[in-house]
């Protein structure tokens, strides 16, 4: 599916699993996601992109919303993992660039801090559904 995005949400309790991002000088916060392959259901490619980048296996509970960012369509999905005491790790594609001026860190954050700069949801436009989820 060209410009689809699937994203996972998954939240234990008020945490709120992110990305956490370096990028020339910015800090900012992501939720897990990515892209969704020809063939793939937007299910999958939030399952898949969940995995991929943090390393943790999830189960869509439900789809939140289907939400456009400056002309390409993201659908968000409430995710459930079996144990949320399991620490993220980084894999994928996004493990090798790395680098001194781009950087990714999956953890776990209060979902209400999500305005401080450091957690910096990003895009701005979901910003509402995570904050109405974690309360």
């Amino acid at each position: 599916m060209v410009n689809q995005r699937a994203v996972a949400v998954v939240l234990d309790g008020r945490r709120l699993l992110v990305i956490q991002r370096f990028r020339d000088g910015r800090h900012y916060s992501v939720l897990p996601g990515g892209g969704v392959e020809d063939g793939e259901s937007c299910e999958h490619a939030a399952v898949r992109e969940l995995a991929e980048e943090t390393s943790l296996v999830g189960t869509i509970v439900r789809r939140l919303a289907t939400i456009n960012d400056g002309g390409r369509d993201a659908t968000y999905f409430l995710v459930s993992i079996p144990d949320p005491s399991v620490q993220p790790r980084l894999g994928g594609p996004e493990a090798t660039r790395q680098s001194s001026t781009n950087r990714y860190r999956p953890t776990w954050i209060d979902g209400r801090q999500l305005g401080l700069t450091r957690h910096d949801l990003q895009p701005e436009v979901v910003r509402p559904l995570i904050t109405e989820l974690v309360g």
